[in-house]
């Protein structure tokens, strides 16, 4: 049975020498990677925890971190730096969490008690240290705050077989593989991470991590995806709507995805012809999304809206009424 290590080590096996992820700072092969989750794996506070904090920049130490989680057979949960505290602390407490990931520089602002493990930029990938696989199809990958009908953060936990699951659908439709690279850009909490992180890492391509400054607008985020020669991008319909308004967009990028909200037709007009752009939706507890249209060759509704689309592979949908039963 397949696991989220399972599948990345199936990748560390094939392509050890091909990029993984890249920083601003640096970048890994899948072989380097693989050793820096042993690295940062046999730092850990203590033996078999169940849930792991981690409230990191985003880098090549925190791809590698909650890689070191999933491995050992633990749950992480992300929480952006930026947060506020007290909704760190409402997250990392309701987990219960073993200890916390994060830098120095966060270690005095979350101060609740959590026991700490500092990673910092520039861990060395040794080839001396090896972590068992802990992990197991059904023991949960990550649980993901919400932001909760009641006012509340509410968690959504997804387990490794979902994620895999999703990881099959993405490639069946999509085909990412080695030479593609997908950009980075979601905040960690998202669904869209998740689709960001594991459909790229589990699949033979790279995942490029921009500089803060590179999203400072449209057009020099657009500048780093052609230098670094981006091929799949996946956001919110929003970020289509900013780069809907360039001439042009780069040519390197074959791959749009839109989700989270609703896509409407005017946000990708001169995107169509330019790349493939999709429509995905699904709330967390479905695993980034359930239904997708490909809007290339599709059509809007008489609102201007697109389809949701289809059910990817494996999924079946239905609606119902408040009572529960099937409707027509």
């Amino acid at each position: 049975m397949e696991t989220i290590y399972s599948l990345f080590k199936l990748q560390v096996t094939e392509r050890p020498d091909a990029l993984a992820v890249m920083d601003d700072n640096r970048q890994l092969t899948y072989a380097q990677l693989d050793r820096l989750i042993d690295i940062i794996a046999s730092k850990f506070l203590c033996n078999h925890p169940k849930f792991i904090g981690i409230v990191m920049d985003h880098g090549v130490e925190m791809i590698a971190s909650i890689l070191a989680a999933v491995k050992v057979g633990a749950a992480y949960v992300p929480a952006e730096p930026s947060f506020p505290v007290e909704r760190i602390r409402y997250m990392m407490k309701e987990c219960d969490i073993d200890f916390l990931i994060t830098h120095g520089k966060y270690a005095t602002d979350i101060n609740y008690g959590f026991r700490k493990l500092l990673i910092e930029q520039g861990q060395e990938c040794r080839t001396d240290i090896h972590i068992d696989d802990k992990s197991e199809p059904e023991g949960l990958a990550y649980v993901l705050y919400t932001s909760g009908t009641s006012g509340e953060p509410k968690g959504v936990c997804v387990s490794n077989s979902n994620v895999c699951h999703y990881v099959h659908a993405f490639r069946n439709e999509f085909h990412p593989g080695e030479g593609d690279r997908m950009l980075q850009y979601s905040v960690c909490s998202f669904d869209i991470f998740v689709e960001e992180m594991y459909t790229t890492l589990l699949s033979g391509a790279a995942l490029c991590i921009p500089p803060e400054e590179a999203k400072a607008d449209v057009s020099t985020l657009m500048e780093y995806v052609e230098s670094n020669r981006i091929t799949e991008l996946s956001g919110f319909p929003y970020l289509l709507l900013e780069m809907n308004k360039l001439e042009r967009i780069p040519a390197c990028l074959r791959l749009l995805i839109s989700g989270g909200d609703v896509l409407r037709e005017k946000y990708v007009t001169r995107l169509l012809p330019q790349a493939l752009v999709y429509n995905t939706y699904g709330p967390s507890e479905t695993t980034v999304c359930a239904p997708s249209d490909r809007c290339n060759g599709g059509y809007a509704l008489d609102d201007g809206t697109y389809l949701i689309g289809n059910p990817v592979p494996g999924v079946a949908i239905s609606t119902r009424n408040d009572l529960g039963p099937v409707m027509p």
